[in-house]
């Protein structure tokens, strides 16, 4: 009996790290490793082309637009936030899927203000804080009360092969475990 009720315990342990996100949090001030004041797209890639390289543009999202057609757009969701019309913060996370990986490169973009781009290096090795392609990011305070997110970007190199479980999915093994174990507790009282 003491087995069973150990593996139990040490199931939902498991289970309650496994389903815990994580989050990191992007601010301008939070040492942006590039920036500038270029408004066009066109421009922008040209400036940041040689230094992200060989990384592509995989993911993007505009505040008022449909989803761009790149190659991870089904793996990660943008939600902008703070403003119905001029967003200063947003969430991206990662719904499933091959992933932004071992590059990944951030650009947050408004086009009217200055500086008009943040460009953050998310897999940079003396940060603590690299981003593993499945984290959530958190932007926060870009231009606030003076303009808005237009747009969001992630570049890199994607990650093939086997899609990472979904919180969901660990959650859904986990409560199946616990309901096998309370079954096989209730037969051995009999």
């Amino acid at each position: 009996m003491k087995p069973l009720r150990f593996l139990l315990v040490f199931l939902c342990a498991l289970l309650a790290f496994a389903v815990q996100a994580q989050a990191l949090l992007i601010t301008p001030s939070s040492s942006a490793d590039f920036f500038g004041n270029e408004t066009s797209q066109a421009q922008i890639n040209t400036i940041i082309g040689p230094i992200i390289s060989p990384a592509v543009e995989l993911y993007k999202q505009d505040f008022d637009l449909p989803e761009a057609n790149l190659p991870l757009q089904n793996s990660y969701q943008t939600t902008f936030s703070n403003s119905d019309t001029a967003p200063s913060n947003a969430l991206i996370k990662y719904t499933g899927g091959n992933i932004v990986g071992p590059i990944a490169w951030l650009l947050v973009k408004d086009g009217n203000q200055t500086p008009a781009w943040y460009l953050f290096n998310l897999t940079a090795a003396p940060d603590p804080q690299n981003w593993n392609g499945t984290d959530d990011l958190v932007l926060e305070d870009f231009w606030p009360e003076q303009g808005s997110i237009s747009h969001v970007a992630l570049y890199g190199t994607p990650v093939e092969g086997q899609p990472i479980p979904e919180p969901v999915s660990m959650l859904l093994f986990g409560t199946g475990l616990v309901g096998i174990g309370g079954y096989i507790r209730r037969r051995f009282k009999k």
